[in-house]
């Protein structure tokens, strides 16, 4: 038969869940950026930007919590060490410093040097612009200088319009990356051997591009070598997919340059083994691969296996019957499967057979062991006197004193049955014996036992 206090149980379980749902993701923030990446970034700055992202920045969405969370550090990171001026008539919003700082963290997520610390100022322009001594106009500039200009207009339309081939911001910031390794103010020389090995490896299509043959990438790529490169850089986070089909190896070799790979975004973008290990002749030049991601559901998998294990132990201390167990066990499965579904299957965490497991194993036990922790510390009464006839006493050989063995679904009134015979026992039953245990009702209403009972002995009642 079920327990009444199941369905309290469940319904709290609903709740709990639901509020989880709700706040999991300030809460995952708050782990991943205080203790995680011990970042400074104030609460309400780190929420504006990941609110800001992933509504308007498409590379962002599909992160997990852990990148998403990385990501937003390496941007404010980026962000503080930049000076962001205006030029024209133009006013600088945070929304302007956000979107450049979020182009350059999604050009150098892979790296782990991200700062591109050649350049130190970006300007805003309110339109195409004239710099000094130059009579053409332009869009955008990265400068020997330190400084890259970028037209707002133009930078804006690059991220609104995601395939066209065509992004203002990945396309100066990438200047400004070749600028830095080449000019050694960051990463390693190895890296900087590996854009050698790479621009020589792409060099005859270069060549395709500068000669007017039929090509996939942008005509303006074939200007120099590093406008090839801009141009790739587009073309890789533009039309991924395109790009791998058409140019398989130029897409491959990027890949590994920039050690992300866009089609792969359900992994975070990392690069695949296979493309790895095809270029492994100059794997001493490629950043080490990111680790694989930890989903914060993985961590409720790991603790729920160890908290089923404490939930039996922890059973016999309470008068709950088998079956109301099961019922709430299963009960609190499906509550949180359904609630969990869309955070975890929908991401592709893991497939609907692995779901169903972590459902059963991850977070009914967790809630399970902690409602009976509650309803053994938080009392709702003072404990009461339940009285026992024909108990059965069981001496340990090696051991002075006496064990009582009862059964965990006793009721009030009933005569106590031996349950089962323990090895290594001396077992006898005192006929006509009498002994009261103490027993209480938690805040969930499930009776539990005390650690005190009284015995009659001799006449007197003897408190144990």
């Amino acid at each position: 038969m079920i327990q009444p206090e199941v369905a309290y149980s469940l319904l709290a379980a609903l709740i709990v869940f639901q509020l989880f749902n709700r706040y999991h993701k300030d809460i995952v923030g708050f782990y991943y950026t205080k203790i995680k990446h011990k970042t400074n970034i104030p609460r309400s700055s780190y929420l504006m930007r990941y609110k800001y992202l992933n509504k308007h920045f498409d590379y962002f969405k599909p992160l997990s919590d852990s990148a998403k969370s990385e990501f937003i550090t390496r941007m404010w990171n980026f962000e503080q060490s930049k000076k962001f001026i205006t030029s024209g008539n133009i006013t600088l919003e945070p929304e302007m410093k956000w979107l450049v700082s979020a182009a350059a963290i999604q050009l150098t997520f892979g790296l782990k040097d991200y700062m591109i610390r050649s350049h130190y100022q970006i300007v805003l322009h309110a339109d195409a612009f004239y710099l000094p001594g130059s009579r053409l106009k332009m869009k955008g500039a990265a400068s020997q200088a330190g400084t890259i200009h970028l037209s707002w207009p133009d930078l804006k339309q690059g991220f609104e319009v995601p395939d066209d081939r065509y992004n203002l911001g990945l396309h100066e910031l990438s200047h400004a990356l070749k600028m830095t390794v080449l000019g050694g103010k960051t990463f390693d020389d190895r890296l900087k051997r590996y854009y050698s090995a790479w621009s020589k490896t792409v060099k005859q299509e270069f060549l395709n591009l500068k000669h007017g043959n039929e090509h996939f990438l942008r005509k303006y790529g074939g200007t120099n070598m590093h406008e090839f490169f801009a141009v790739c850089i587009e073309h890789f986070f533009e039309v991924p997919a395109g790009m791998k089909k058409e140019l398989p190896e130029l897409y491959s070799s990027l890949s590994v340059l920039l050690n992300q790979d866009p089609l792969n975004a359900a992994s975070d973008y990392r690069v695949s083994t296979a493309v790895q290990r095809k270029y492994s002749t100059f794997k001493t030049a490629v950043p080490k691969a990111k680790d694989i991601s930890w989903h914060w559901s993985l961590s409720l998998l790991l603790i729920g296996f160890f908290t089923t294990i404490a939930t039996f132990i922890y059973f016999d201390t309470f008068f709950i019957t088998t079956v109301s167990i099961i019922a709430l066990w299963l009960g609190i499965s499906l509550i949180a499967g359904v609630i969990h579904y869309p955070s975890v299957v929908k991401n592709n965490i893991m497939g609907i057979p692995v779901y169903i497991i972590y459902s059963l194993i991850g977070p009914a036990p967790i809630f399970i062991f902690c409602m009976l922790l509650a309803n053994h510390f938080i009392p709702l009464e003072e404990a009461k006197h339940i009285k026992l006839n024909a108990v059965h006493l069981e001496v340990p050989p090696r051991f002075n004193g006496t064990v009582v063995t009862y059964q965990k679904d006793l009721n009030e009134g009933k005569t106590l049955k031996h349950v089962e015979k323990v090895e290594g026992y001396y077992e006898y039953e005192l006929e006509g014996s009498t002994m009261h245990m103490m027993v209480y009702r938690g805040i969930f209403g499930y009776k539990v036992k005390s650690n005190k009972y009284i015995q009659r002995e001799n006449g007197k009642w003897i408190e144990h």
